[in-house]
């Protein structure tokens, strides 16, 4: 079994799906887990708005489930801001 990370580590992943709740993820060492809608963004998206499946970017680590899925997070964790932020600036 994997270490865990921890929080606020930087992690790598990319999008596999869209639920209601927010997105799916799997990390580049292919830990699965999901960020919730509230923690992808500053500003409130629609659904519509939210990452794509296949979409890569690197978020910073909220803590684990009791079930050992991963929580991550594109906003700002204990005063450090994501490496990645959506939507994208340019």
């Amino acid at each position: 079994m994997m270490a865990k990370r921890a929080r606020g580590q930087e992690v790598g992943f990319v999008v596999m799906g869209v639920q209601h709740y927010g997105v799916l993820i799997q990390t580049d060492s292919g830990e699965r887990g999901w960020i919730e809608a509230e923690y992808l963004s500053d500003a409130k998206l629609s659904q519509g708005e939210w990452p794509e499946a296949g979409t890569s970017l690197r978020g910073l680590v909220l803590g684990y489930t009791a079930d050992g899925r991963i929580r991550v997070c594109l906003r700002e964790v204990d005063g450090r801001p994501s490496p990645d932020r959506w939507p994208p600036t340019s």
